[in-house]
């Protein structure tokens, strides 16, 4: 599944934000399947929770330690 022309459709409704975003971190296996070849992917790890923030309408910093 190629996840950058995937097209989510999903209205924000603050009730169901928890079941939104365990159904929207199901469409990107790589960021809880070890056995993903993307696993590893931090870049596509990246841009799979700033899909899923921004559809989920939230903001926040990306910090590394």
């Amino acid at each position: 599944m190629d996840d950058q022309n995937q097209e989510f459709a999903y209205e924000y409704c603050e009730e169901n934000t928890d079941t939104m975003l365990i159904d929207l971190v199901k469409n990107f296996p790589y960021l809880y399947d070890k056995s993903q070849t993307d696993f590893k992917n931090t870049h596509k790890k990246d841009c799979a929770w700033m899909k899923i923030s921004s559809i989920l309408k939230l903001t926040g910093n990306l910090l590394y330690k």
